[in-house]
């Protein structure tokens, strides 16, 4: 993919997910089907040259096939196939720890965002952890890298320092939407989370 800004791949729909879970199976048999039958060549053309008997077009033939060998390596790699973390995925290992996925097996039915910086495919649930960058939703012109976000403690939207709204009675950040809730009940979140008819429009 060619986007200069993360790109997320999520599906809903049970039916559209078991279309493309099966989809990513049939294009990870065909990887690793030619990956199988590369392997075989390159035992037979490295028992040549170990006994000494390839010839110079074999030889060729050889570091030709290792060439494009490593391309296809490198493009399943960064596919929207597995996620790019490989064994450290989160998803893959919460997966193998309720014993729904073999250690050396990969799941293909994730969510997954397109993270440019890497040019790479990771889960959605790794993205959130390690690469997500955090942007202000109040004014949308901040992120991470140019001020301090924090959370709204009532609705968990991401505010900067230049938007958060300060509680000195309970000590919270919110956003302006809770805030302004929050002053005219003139009561702290802790009692408006307790209070929910008070909050629907939330």
């Amino acid at each position: 993919m060619k986007s200069n800004i993360p790109r997320k791949i999520v599906i809903k729909d049970s039916k559209l997910r078991k279309v493309r879970k099966n989809l990513r199976e049939i294009l990870k048999l065909a990887y690793f089907t030619e990956f199988e039958k590369w392997s075989n060549l390159d035992d037979i053309y490295r028992e040549k040259h170990l006994n000494g008997k390839i010839t110079l077009s074999q030889e060729k033939r050889w570091f030709f096939l290792s060439q494009q060998h490593d391309k296809l390596r490198a493009i399943y790699d960064k596919s929207i196939l597995e996620c790019n973390l490989g064994a450290a995925c989160l998803s893959h290992r919460e997966l193998m720890q309720k014993g729904e996925i073999d250690p050396s097996d990969r799941s293909t039915d994730l969510d997954m965002v397109w993270v440019p910086y890497f040019k790479a495919w990771f889960c959605l649930r790794c993205y959130e952890e390690y690469f997500k960058i955090k942007a202000c939703e109040n004014c949308c012109k901040t992120d991470e890298k140019t001020a301090e976000i924090s959370e709204c403690s009532f609705c968990s939207k991401y505010i900067c320092e230049i938007c958060l709204n300060y509680c000195l009675e309970c000590g919270d950040d919110y956003c302006d939407i809770c805030y302004k809730e929050h002053l005219i009940r003139g009561r702290c979140c802790f009692t408006l989370k307790e209070d929910t008819t008070q909050i629907k429009f939330l």
